[in-house]
């Protein structure tokens, strides 16, 4: 056993010092303090912080990884995180819900959405300057425990909130999303929620290409695409109507896709369609599989469906292209997961809605920080990892003669890159 004694010291320790950093990089690079200064408009009185001291509070929960508002109990006495949001102590939880988080209602949280509109609109052309991009769009539940505002059954049968999200596949970034109830429909108001992503893009941005799962089938919205002169990929719902043309598809129409699955092209309108569409149809033996045979299907195949306007690709393409949709999927764990937003619930609805919106900034600040700061390559990595290797980090505050010095680790595994934040930033 070993026998190093533990000595509780008067020193200045911190276990984030790589907040230091990333916060200069919020406040110099991104504005983001003087943007939710100005963009929230609700009144806080001063008293003993004023609303951007409860914004940075909440904001450094969820970059330390921390899955509690009673979690900050554990910062209290950590100096240097008091001094980086320029505050002598932290409120109490019970303190930012009543003084902070219930001040929110719709308007407030549509203003806080907007800081993310601003900075995606400013940074994105800045980091990526993408002329076309990949908006993949889809719906994820969020659990609640209690008689939370705004929740109820989600498809997976617990209570909670069914939040819908959307992301620019290339690099990652977060574009839009909000709260729902659980118990929404995956599709609603899915039109107008198109609307405001592509207006929340850069104008930078000519072509956008829609990826979705079949919840998002709908005529209307694709209709509304088509009227834009933009694209879509979007899984169909297995309708009798459709059901029925594909199984009058004769075998010959079909070519091998892979060891398991044929593919061929049809075009048809479903009933109140107002055109013909294309779809991609994918069909294999049911021979391993659970699924209830189609009714009149005597071999018994299990299908998949994509409805498209995309023509410049194969049919091929077209499959390969929407499987990199999982990548999606990746990118909302993360951002329900790593951020901590996952555990984060309180009583009001639009309290909830502020906790989504702030976890969510986190989530694109961390992109740009390591795309500007490192390299695009790095940005791809997980929230989870960017904590590790560049927020946890010891650290010990001193001063001497009035001027402050954190001190690090001089073997600190990314040093190089520590000291180029530092240059960069100063």
């Amino acid at each position: 056993m070993d026998k190093t004694k533990i000595i509780f010291t008067k020193d200045k320790l911190t276990g984030f010092a790589g907040l230091k950093p990333f916060m200069q990089y919020l406040d110099k690079n991104l504005k983001i303090f003087s943007l939710f200064e100005s963009k929230v408009s609700f009144y806080k009185r001063k008293r003993d912080f004023t609303k951007t001291d409860y914004f940075k509070s909440i904001f450094i929960l969820f970059t330390v990884g921390y899955e509690k508002l009673a979690h900050i109990f554990l910062l209290f006495n950590d100096h240097f995180i008091l001094r980086l949001i320029g505050v002598t102590k932290l409120p109490y939880p019970e303190n930012i819900v009543r003084c902070f988080l219930d001040k929110f209602n719709f308007k407030h949280a549509y203003e806080l959405s907007r800081v993310q509109h601003v900075l995606v609109a400013s940074m994105h052309p800045k980091l990526f300057r993408l002329k076309t991009v990949t908006i993949d769009c889809d719906s994820t539940p969020k659990d609640t425990h209690g008689h939370q505002e705004g929740t109820g059954k989600h498809y997976k049968n617990h209570n909670g909130y069914h939040p819908i999200l959307a992301f620019i596949y290339e690099t990652k970034e977060f574009l839009h999303g909000f709260l729902r109830p659980g118990n929404t429909y995956t599709g609603n108001g899915i039109e107008r929620f198109i609307r405001e992503c592509i207006a929340r893009l850069p104008f930078s941005i000519c072509t956008i290409t829609f990826r979705a799962d079949s919840g998002f089938f709908n005529d209307a919205l694709m209709s509304l695409l088509e009227s834009m002169g933009h694209f879509y990929l979007i899984a169909a719902k297995l309708y009798p109507t459709l059901v029925q043309r594909i199984i009058e598809i004769p075998s010959h129409a079909y070519q091998q896709f892979d060891q398991q699955w044929q593919i061929t092209t049809i075009h048809f309108s479903l009933d109140k369609w107002d055109k013909t569409r294309k779809f991609v149809v994918l069909r294999k033996l049911k021979k391993y599989s659970n699924q209830i045979a189609l009714i009149g299907d005597a071999n018994q195949y299990e299908y998949q469906v994509y409805c498209t306007n995309l023509n410049d690709l194969t049919t091929k393409e077209l499959v390969l292209f929407y499987r990199e949709r999982g990548t999606c999927e990746n990118y909302i764990k993360e951002a329900k997961n790593d951020t901590r937003f996952k555990f984060f619930t309180v009583q009001k609805f639009w309290s909830n809605e502020a906790l989504f919106q702030i976890a969510m900034l986190l989530y694109n600040t961390s992109i740009w920080f390591r795309a500007e700061l490192i390299s695009k390559k790095v940005a791809k990595e997980r929230l989870y990892t960017f904590r590790l290797k560049f927020i946890a980090i010891p650290g010990r505050l001193t001063t001497t003669g009035g001027e402050w010095f954190l001190h690090l680790n001089k073997d600190y595994r990314y040093r190089d890159l520590f000291e180029k934040f530092e240059l960069a930033l100063s």
